[in-house]
């Protein structure tokens, strides 16, 4: 878990507020497999009268090979929420 409070310098707009709220959670679990690996990632920022965003990701990390030390891999699913916008997409490297 970890938060962030981030304070803005200068004049903001009326109502806007000089402070940025911003939270991160994330959990993490090694599977049976070495090297095999579950994510999920929650992120919310928040900011008064301005910007407000959410953010998920679930990412499931892999071996390509059975070697020493094999490439990995990685599969991940990220959907996000700012405003009235929507996004979601899928990575694999």
């Amino acid at each position: 878990m970890h938060g962030r409070l981030t304070h803005y310098d200068g004049d903001p707009r009326p109502g806007q507020a000089r402070l940025r709220n911003q939270g991160l959670a994330q959990v993490a679990y090694n599977l049976d497999t070495p090297r095999s690996d579950v994510l999920f990632q929650l992120l919310r920022s928040y900011r008064r009268a301005s910007t407000s965003g959410t953010s998920a990701a679930l990412v499931y990390e892999f071996p390509l090979e059975q070697k020493r030390r094999p490439p990995v891999a990685a599969v991940s699913f990220v959907a996000g929420k700012a405003g009235s916008s929507q996004r979601r997409a899928i990575h694999a490297e």
